[in-house]
């Protein structure tokens, strides 16, 4: 056998050549490091070659195992001296189609002349819509599919997309619609054991003949980021995504509109694990579990929202049998169940709460909402019977929407006054996975409800942003003859205007109300705007002060201004 030529210029030859120089003066030492060096040689040769011919994605795997032996490390070493090779972009237009892109990717080669060579990690990029003839081929290697907005249509004949346990498949910016998995599982996407990602994409209008109608995840790892899997059905499990002893991931992702004649209208996850993270699930539903069913996996729901959802028999919103739960602040509400468990349906197994959930609403007592499970003391129960003192039927807004969310994925707005407001810990809410960011990736945290507290992050997926009111402009802060800060503003409009009151921030400090009087419109409900003036005479030299006017409304509801920042010389 024919051996390759070993790079000299490497650590491991290095480190021998020291060793032998310090050996040369025993001679029985030096004999046994040569045969020593001898064998390691045509060791390293023979696996430097069958290394160098793997695939990519294998050598990788492979690459991390060696790195534990010094034969391993003398082969990374080795291989880090050959050449970098940079796959060419293999681009979908004119005589070169999809399913002849996907198989020179998967072959390293020109297999089709009418697309570019495959080599090492593919980009496959779409330049129009692309509705399947014949099913496509495997996805068995590393490939990115840029989809650049267009979509692929299974034209309701065809599964779309199949990854195997040697695929890598990522997906951004495409929408994956009208897949047809006959007499099968994954209609969407079927990922077999592999590596399946969606970013900023759409799993859309497919049916499977068996489980997972959007999106079935067997044994490998499927991550959704920015991503929505809407409209697809299951005769059986999964209407949504099916996942099946893996692991399926979502982050700041909307699953809503799936149905499945079985269990897990949204999600159903058998022995697997799922994390929802900044997530929506809605209007799903099923026989069992409308929203999510969890047979005898782990499932984690971090900051998500569970709403809208609906099960013909048990578990509107959450269906937990025999399985592990965690819920971290989490709303779960507006759900329905025929018979029991409209928000939870609880069968052995265990649920982690006590983490600042929200569960129900007025129009259900604790028995209709929750089965089998009763909340933490940090958590709200929202139940006619529950927690609150005073329970309120309007949560969240009941229609999923934008909401402004420049990523595309639908969400529920919460209400003012919704007991979701300023409920869970600003710390929980900073760190990993939600890094201060709501769904839509706006802002946590924000103080809606003054004065700020360490716990000012909302309760679910969507966390609401104090707006300018609308009726009032050109908030003003300076400082007077005297000394002190003389606030200024306008109305446009007092149509619906009763008053405003004043309040004030020091440093890091609270905000605190400063006006001992309620501060009266000048022409409440006329439609005349005018000019307000407000001194603070109690500040200090060399401070920084912050102010924002809260606006009252004559049918009880508050607006905030912008805040506006002066210094005391």
């Amino acid at each position: 056998m024919s051996q390759p030529n070993i790079p000299t210029d490497n650590p491991i030859l290095e480190a021998w050549q020291q060793q032998l120089a310090h050996a040369s003066q025993n001679p029985f030492l030096l004999n046994l490091l040569l045969k020593q060096w001898q064998r390691v040689l045509k060791r390293l040769a023979y696996f430097y070659a069958q290394l160098a011919a793997l695939p990519r994605r294998k050598r990788r795997a492979l690459q991390r195992a060696l790195a534990t032996s010094l034969i391993g490390a003398a082969m990374l070493l080795a291989m880090s001296s050959a050449p970098i090779v940079y796959a060419a972009p293999i681009t979908v237009s004119g005589a070169c189609t999809l399913d002849e892109a996907i198989t020179n990717a998967n072959n390293d080669a020109a297999t089709f002349p009418d697309c570019a060579a495959g080599s090492g990690a593919d980009t496959i990029t779409l330049t129009a819509d692309v509705t399947l003839v014949a099913a496509l081929p495997d996805i068995t290697s590393e490939i990115t599919l840029e989809g650049a907005n267009f979509f692929v249509s299974g034209a309701n004949m065809f599964r779309v997309f199949r990854v195997t346990s040697s695929g890598d498949f990522t997906i951004n910016d495409t929408t994956v619609k009208e897949g047809n998995a006959v007499g099968s599982n994954g209609a969407g996407i079927y990922n077999y054991g592999g590596t399946a990602t969606l970013n900023n994409s759409t799993v859309s209008g497919n049916t499977a003949s068996r489980g997972g109608g959007g999106i079935y995840n067997y044994r490998g790892t499927t991550t959704l980021n920015n991503s929505t899997v809407s409209g697809n059905t299951a005769s059986l499990d999964g209407g949504g995504i099916n996942n099946h002893r893996g692991t399926t991931t979502l982050n700041n992702s909307t699953v809503s509109g799936n149905s499945a004649s079985s269990d897990g209208g949204g999600i159903y996850n058998f022995r697997g694990t799922t994390t929802l993270n900044n997530s929506t699930v809605s209007g799903n539903s099923a026989s069992d579990g409308g929203g999510i069913y969890n047979d005898y996996g782990t499932l984690t729901l971090n900051n998500s929202t569970v709403s809208g959802n609906s099960a013909s028999d048990d578990g509107g919103g959450i269906v937990d049998y025999q399985a592990t739960l965690t819920l971290q602040r989490t709303l779960i509400s507006g759900n329905t169940a025929t018979n029991i468990g409209d928000e939870i349906y609880h069968y052995n197994g265990s649920i982690t709460a006590n983490a600042f959930n929200l569960f129900g609403h007025s129009g259900e007592t604790n028995a209709q909402a929750l089965y089998g499970f009763t909340p933490g003391a940090t958590d709200i129960t929202a139940t006619s019977n529950g927690t609150m003192p005073t329970a309120l039927a309007s949560i969240l807004d009941p229609m999923l929407a934008l909401n402004g969310n420049p990523n595309g994925t639908l969400t529920h707005a919460l209400v003012t006054g919704s007991p979701a407001l300023d409920k869970a810990p600003n710390a929980a809410c900073t760190a990993p996975p939600i890094n201060d960011v709501d769904q839509r990736g706006f802002p946590r945290n924000v103080d809606f409800v003054p004065p700020p507290t360490a716990n000012d992050c909302d309760i679910g997926a969507f966390e609401l942003q104090l707006t300018t009111a609308v009726n009032v402009t050109a908030l003003r802060a300076k400082i007077n003859d005297a000394g002190n800060v003389a606030l200024k503003w306008r109305t446009t409009t007092e149509t619906q205007i009763a008053g405003f009151n004043v309040y004030r921030r020091n440093g890091q400090g609270e905000w605190k109300q400063i006006n001992a009087n309620f501060k009266q419109s000048k022409h409440s409900g006329d439609a005349q705007g005018d000019k307000y003036r407000y001194v603070d005479k109690k500040v200090d030299a060399g401070k920084t002060y912050r102010y924002k006017i809260e606006v009252k409304y004559l049918d009880g509801h508050t607006e905030w201004t912008e805040v506006v920042k002066v210094t005391t010389p």
